[in-house]
């Protein structure tokens, strides 16, 4: 998220500011459902302990959602993600960050939707990876970290799993962007000085797994220099 793109808000209060537009999204969604917002750390891609209560990296939006009461963290700790509602308890994720057990992976199978909030697809869609794993894309290679996480005053290793990329390539999601907006499954809408965009991600995980399959470096701006 990023609240800066859509202007200086109404009010003084910076927190009343966040905390509207936190009350706005929930109740657009309740009583059943669960609103989540990431709070990526990359901790231990940085080689540092991750604590729950670690700060997010990912926008202002984020941090507040994190410390609201009856907000759950998820323990993962490059790709954690805060959570809101009734249905938290039943939500288990992997230690994997983008196989079918992952935040995305349990994203997709709950049919739920991706809100790009002051930023768009293009720059802020990392579930983008989910499909890239399951295509066993050519430019991505399994690591495994291991590190610590601290919970209150425990502290257990854990051991973490992901994809990453050879240095060489660039990801540009802006193809898929266009793509999602050109077959209608991309909602945009002005508000403030900024947009907000709303995608399905079954939708979106469809479009992207038939782009790769058509194309394997269909998400890499400078593919052709290694074919």
């Amino acid at each position: 998220s990023d609240i800066a793109a859509f202007g200086l808000p109404a009010v003084s209060d910076r927190s009343s500011f966040m905390g509207s537009i936190v009350s706005a999204l929930y109740h657009s969604i309740a009583p059943k459902g669960t609103l989540m917002m990431p709070a990526f750390s990359y901790s231990f891609s940085k080689n540092e302990i991750f604590d729950t209560d670690t700060q997010s990296t990912v926008g202002a939006l984020t941090e507040y959602f994190r410390k609201m009461k009856h907000v759950v963290r998820t323990k993962q700790p490059n790709h954690s993600v805060c959570m809101l509602g009734e249905n938290i308890v039943s939500i288990k994720i992997g230690s994997h960050s983008f196989d079918d057990r992952s935040l995305f992976g349990i994203l997709r199978r709950r049919n739920a939707k991706l809100v790009f909030f002051g930023t768009s697809l293009e720059k802020a869609c990392t579930f983008a990876h989910h499909p890239e794993f399951n295509s066993s894309v050519p430019y991505r290679y399994p690591i495994e970290q291991k590190g610590l996480v601290k919970e209150g005053t425990k502290t257990h290793v854990y051991t973490a799993h992901l994809t990453k990329k050879y240095a060489f390539f660039i990801t540009d999601l802006r193809p898929l962007e266009d793509e999602a907006r050109k077959v209608g499954i991309l909602k945009e809408a002005r508000f403030g000085a900024g947009t907000i965009q709303v995608v399905n991600t079954v939708e979106l995980y469809d479009l992207c797994m038939n782009k790769i399959k058509d194309n394997p470096y269909f998400l890499i701006r400078n593919s052709g220099i290694y074919k």
